[in-house]
């Protein structure tokens, strides 16, 4: 039970930290960040979030409300556009983004978006378009939910581990993955984002990239892989967006020199990384970073918020990918 003397506490830290972050905001003109969720959703239980990054919709509604606030919410052309007077004057601007073919885009996160009358760019894997199922963490996330992560992990013959070691060494071996997706094929679905749904997205005026339909991390690919998947499914999502995708994802945020390479040779005019950075004047157009926030409260958003923003300029080695 929280006490009195620890809620008040608790709100005396939440206005210094929303003062001191609307201070900042308000200085840190010209700056731009772009933000990225996964799973709008309810949080019935911790279960609820084991793998998929999850913000439940009213949090997500409180988080956009609050930005719009102290912020410029942009889309991520605009964000993008060098000629932007965002840049020299006004307040800062930050576009959203979502990763992955997850249904509760369209369930949870889009009628908020519409709500607030706010753009936000989605990166799709278009797998239901290619007669693909779940990703390997959405049924890993089945197997753990119904048996617990130690017999999910005994069940993959994937040694003892908790559930982010787990699905560390599920990212890291496709043959762990392979066993994943076996086992999760006798237990209920995980469901993706069909083409109603991606349909759905570009009526609403929602702009899609493109995030690869197999999500392998692309720096141990090899050339032949690395170019093959680059394009498969694109075609058929830009067919389903109607429009010719100019914006791409990296897998699991991972991105090198060879791979930023490699993405601007199939055509992409930007690609974007899980490098928590602000985006600067000059930087690489296949190496930009985005900053997941993920489940926290207003304030903390706001305070985190400002401490990206104000790092235009500095050097973000050593920061870990969102």
């Amino acid at each position: 039970m929280i006490t009195g003397a620890r809620r008040f506490a608790d709100t005396i830290l939440a206005t210094r930290l929303v003062g001191g972050a609307v201070r900042a905001l308000a200085n840190a003109r010209g700056h731009r960040l772009i933000l990225v969720y996964h799973r709008i959703a309810p949080c019935e239980s911790a279960a609820d979030q084991v793998i998929v990054p999850t913000v439940s919709p009213e949090l997500f509604r409180d988080h956009v409300r609050a930005l719009t606030e102290v912020i410029d919410l942009v889309g991520l052309d605009t964000l993008l556009d060098e000629r932007d007077p965002r840049r020299s004057r006004g307040r800062a601007a930050v576009a959203l983004t979502f990763d992955d073919d997850l249904p509760s885009h369209v369930e949870y996160a889009l009628p908020i978006l519409e709500e607030l009358r706010v753009p936000a760019t989605f990166f799709l894997s278009g797998r239901a378009l290619l007669g693909l199922g779940a990703y390997w963490f959405q049924d890993l996330e089945v197997i753990v939910r119904t048996f617990g992560t130690a017999r999910a992990a005994e069940l993959l013959n994937a040694g003892p581990a908790d559930l982010t070691e787990l699905a560390l060494r599920c990212q890291a071996d496709a043959e762990l993955r392979q066993r994943v997706r076996d086992c999760a094929a006798a237990l209920h679905p995980a469901r993706v984002l069909d083409r109603a749904g991606i349909e759905r997205l570009r009526h609403a005026g929602m702009p899609i990239g493109f995030h690869t339909a197999s999500h392998d991390a692309l720096p141990p690919l090899n050339d032949g892989e690395l170019t093959q998947v680059l394009h498969r499914g694109r075609t058929e999502l830009e067919s389903a967006a109607a429009t010719t995708i100019a914006y791409f994802a990296y897998p699991y945020g991972q991105a090198d020199a060879r791979t930023a390479h490699a993405v601007r040779g199939a055509g992409f005019v930007a690609a974007f990384t899980g490098q928590p950075s602000p985006v600067r004047q000059g930087v690489d157009p296949y190496r930009i970073g985005r900053w997941e926030p993920g489940a926290v409260s207003v304030p903390r958003l706001l305070a985190a918020l400002a401490v990206r923003l104000h790092r235009i300029g500095r050097p973000a080695s050593g920061e870990p990918h969102a």
